[in-house]
């Protein structure tokens, strides 16, 4: 499914679920240092789950020996293990069907894992503040503004303010007495070799990498096509010997190849939307000189 169709199904059909399902709100059973499993549940955007990073760190420090558990969409399990996550529990969204069965398989497979606590990252999804909830995790932390009702799933509530998101991450690990550090830093991908095919691994350098590319739900954000373009252009100009390899995932392929126009077929632009595995992507955005 589309986001898009899926915010729709979430605001009007899990909303009004949120807003009247029974709760009965239960005190933590224990100080976040004798948690043992803890999860953390965030479900768009790749960029936006390696924000978790410092979150599952702050955990970590304060738990000794904790099981730290990603919560998120099917495809992005790959990443949280590559991240360092202990396990990745998976929601397959890929059609209304799939996505009803997975939802309630994925809820009982977190609850027999029965976690101690439970952050929950989405700024806005009553469906994850539902999922929370119905974890069964004592202690449920999330986003809260005033026109929703996800507040009244949750054991704590975080507001959201202006911040950098990681920052805004760590901030519910501090709503619940575990220390944060004044400087963090987020977990690099430990991609695998192995998997990276031969022709990736012998790509021309050295290179430059471009993504001209925005999240389906935030469009607005990307630059304008004919900017990346210019900027393009002007690297192969200035410098000889730089190649510009173009990332982006299969749904992006036509309208990169828009962007790209005349660019089309030139010897130091490769065109790579697509076509890269996600071994295959981390170590392009290693090895780039500039992204």
């Amino acid at each position: 499914m589309r986001i898009h169709t899926l915010y729709a199904i979430d605001q009007k059909l899990f909303g009004l679920l949120v807003r009247f399902i029974p709760t009965k709100q239960r005190k933590a059973s224990s100080a976040p240092s004798r948690w043992r499993r803890v999860a953390i549940s965030k479900y768009v955007g790749m960029g936006s789950i390696i924000l978790t990073t410092p979150l599952a760190s702050a955990i970590r420090r304060s738990c000794n020996g904790v099981e730290v558990s990603l919560v998120t969409l099917k495809q992005h399990c790959e990443l949280a293990l590559m991240l360092g996550y202990d396990r990745c529990f998976k929601l397959d969204t890929s059609s209304v069907g799939r996505a009803l069965v997975s939802f309630l398989n994925l809820i009982k497979e977190v609850r027999s894992w029965s976690p101690d606590a439970f952050f929950e990252l989405e700024f806005f999804s009553n469906t994850a503040a539902l999922i929370a909830f119905l974890s069964g995790a004592p202690v449920r932390v999330g986003f809260h503004h005033a026109q929703s009702p996800r507040a009244r799933l949750l054991t704590h509530f975080v507001p959201i303010t202006p911040r950098h998101t990681s920052e805004l991450f760590l901030a519910q690990a501090w709503s619940v007495g575990i220390e944060v550090p004044s400087i963090w830093h987020l977990e690099r991908p430990s991609y695998d070799l192995k998997k990276v095919r031969e022709h990736v691994l012998h790509l021309q350098r050295p290179f430059i990498v471009v993504n001209p590319n925005a999240g389906e739900l935030s469009l607005q954000r990307r630059w304008h096509g004919e900017r990346f373009l210019e900027v393009i252009v002007r690297l192969l100009n200035t410098y000889e010997q730089i190649h510009i390899y173009i990332i982006g995932s299969k749904e992006e392929i036509s309208y990169v190849r828009g962007i790209l126009g005349p660019l089309e077929g030139h010897e130091r632009v490769h065109n790579l939307v697509g076509k890269l595995n996600l071994h295959e992507l981390c170590m392009l955005i290693d090895e780039a000189l500039l992204m």
